[in-house]
């Protein structure tokens, strides 16, 4: 499944989230485009649910990464009958805690 959404990683800057791509068309290789902007306080400052709140938007590209990996390689049996099978669940997991770090803002 090809992913129809602005490629990641994407990041917390403040209340946006942002992204880093290159644009070999451009004379700008490494500008970043925004993906959204978060809530913020009325003083500007962000409390900890809304960093939280940014912090899993952020992670959405990984997160979509990685459960299209698991459910690939449910769907193709390459879990199941594979000698290697504890190197594959190992990679998953290790990709999965990245994930998850990300999302608790513990990178």
């Amino acid at each position: 499944m090809k992913a129809q959404h602005t490629p990641g990683p994407w990041e917390v800057l403040g209340a946006h989230i942002v992204t880093s791509y290159q644009d070999e068309r451009s004379e700008h290789k490494n500008k970043r485009a925004y993906i959204c902007k978060t809530t913020y306080a009325n003083d500007g400052t962000m409390d900890d649910e809304q960093q939280a709140n940014a912090r899993l938007i952020a992670a959405a590209p990984s997160m979509f990464e990685a459960l299209t990996t698991i459910r690939d390689a449910l769907r193709d049996g390459s879990l199941w009958g594979n000698e290697k099978i504890e190197d594959t669940l190992e990679d998953l997991d290790d990709r999965i805690v990245e994930v998850l770090k990300r999302v608790r803002g513990k990178q």
